[in-house]
């Protein structure tokens, strides 16, 4: 009797049948190519996200140094920035990670987003159509998960231009905290 086919087997659906297929090393290659782009600007949403935490966490650090000159109004500020602080933090993992749940709350900071006229719509916009897509609706979904873990060796590469710019963006955040602290 042939092992692949088991006559008295309960039917699969579509969806079983296609996620038991395993999928082949150059069709995940294939994939994981055409999609590599989408990926890294999903992620690049988590390093902007990463970047606003540090800003707000390092606000709040600095303002409960301050607490006894704040007053209750600038304290809850202050509990406020710290709570998305850490909420931006987890967002940011969730998009490096390529998790399903961060959709969620990346369109609800980001349709809050889209009233920030003009940059912050035009920012938003763009991050509410990289998150909803086709592609990626592809990108976050468990099959591709499944291809990346095939395919460690594919790796996005940044152009030497978009380091530069965003290392000197990390030194001018640290030099604009340092005048904070010295203040």
């Amino acid at each position: 009797m042939d092992d692949q086919h088991n006559p008295y087997a309960s039917p699969t659906s579509p969806v079983e049948a296609a996620a038991a297929v395993p999928v082949d090393a150059t069709h995940a290659e294939r994939m994981r190519r055409e999609y590599l782009k989408h990926e890294a600007s999903v992620q690049s949403i988590g390093t902007l996200y990463y970047l606003g935490a540090v800003v707000l966490g390092f606000w709040t650090v600095v303002a409960l140094t301050r607490m006894a000159d704040l007053d209750p109004g600038e304290l809850a500020a202050a509990a406020i920035s710290g709570v998305l602080a850490v909420l931006l933090y987890c967002l940011s993992r969730g998009l490096e990670k390529l998790q399903p749940w961060v959709k969620g709350p990346v369109a609800v900071l980001s349709v809050i987003g889209l009233f920030a006229f003009p940059l912050g719509t035009l920012i938003n916009g763009y991050i509410l159509y990289l998150v909803f897509c086709e592609k990626g609706r592809v990108v976050f979904s468990p099959q591709y998960r499944e291809i990346i873990r095939q395919t460690p060796h594919i790796k996005y590469q940044s152009s030497v231009v978009v380091t530069i710019f965003l290392v000197l963006v990390v030194i001018l955040l640290a030099v604009v905290g340092l005048g904070f602290l010295l203040d």
